[in-house]
């Protein structure tokens, strides 16, 4: 519907430039056929000089109509943030932190943050955000979310390869003690939390499902030990420090004090 409204309104625009000329070309020819002798000059003369005003009346109709679209654009763009975007963040924030979500995915490695529920607001807000930053690029709560974003995506590459490598890792210490491959999952759920978080024993018991099985500790001195493992420790470490700033001022920008 505004897709119509923006073309009708252009081609009034253009209707109304060519109406005036037309009007001034009249105008000329009737006044250079009154007092000339020599009509073809004039009238050659009549059609440059109103064709060098309609231009200037053309290109000043073009201005206004595009002032009209930018002043629609940022008003379109506030009504999203006031109503839409701003009231969610600080739902958001309004509630508890998240507790360490083991069956998570990739998410797991970035909870207790706030963050993986900032991710899913931008990618329901996507397009509008986009449009947003090109009317308000300097809005420093939505330059912080943005930047979240953007490190959660590279976190949870991340997140995946970490997955796949204790996937892999698990079934190989598994299978020749000749234990089902659908045990992994709870050896794999207990080394995510022994590596990954700082959560008590026994939410990393509720959260594996099962009671450790008396290897589980020796398999974890083992994989600690892992260099693949400890230069990933160190990246989800840094990712996480660079999550909590882009969180405080998020959290800042709200209007929120604490933190």
């Amino acid at each position: 519907m505004l897709n119509v409204i923006k073309k009708s309104s252009s081609e009034l625009l253009l209707l109304l430039a060519v109406v005036v000329v037309s009007i001034i070309i009249c105008c000329k020819l009737l006044s250079l056929s009154l007092i000339s002798n020599n009509l073809f000059d004039n009238l050659i003369g009549g059609i440059v000089s109103a064709g060098i005003i309609g231009f200037f009346v053309s290109f000043i109709l073009y201005m206004i109509q595009e002032k009209s679209q930018r002043e629609a654009k940022r008003h379109s763009s506030e009504i999203f943030f006031e109503t839409q975007f701003l009231p969610d963040v600080r739902e958001l924030f309004s509630r508890r932190k998240s507790n360490w979500n083991v069956n998570g995915g990739k998410k797991f490695y970035f909870d207790r943050l706030y963050v993986n529920s900032i991710y899913d607001l931008y990618e329901k807000y996507r397009e509008s955000i986009h449009k947003y930053r090109q009317v308000f690029p300097k809005n420093s709560l939505v330059v912080s979310v943005e930047n979240i974003h953007n490190d959660l995506r590279k976190g949870y590459v991340i997140g995946e390869k970490i997955d796949q490598y204790l996937s892999t890792l698990v079934r190989l210490t598994l299978a020749p003690k000749g234990i089902d491959e659908h045990m992994d999952v709870y050896l794999i759920r207990f080394l995510k939390m022994k590596l990954f978080s700082d959560a008590p024993t026994d939410l990393i018991i509720a959260s594996i499902g099962i009671t450790p099985y008396s290897y589980y500790e020796e398999e974890y001195k083992k994989i600690k030990s892992d260099k693949k493992i400890k230069r990933w420790q160190k990246k989800v470490k840094m990712i996480r420090i660079s999550l909590h700033k882009d969180a405080k001022k998020v959290k800042r920008d709200i209007g929120h004090t604490k933190f």
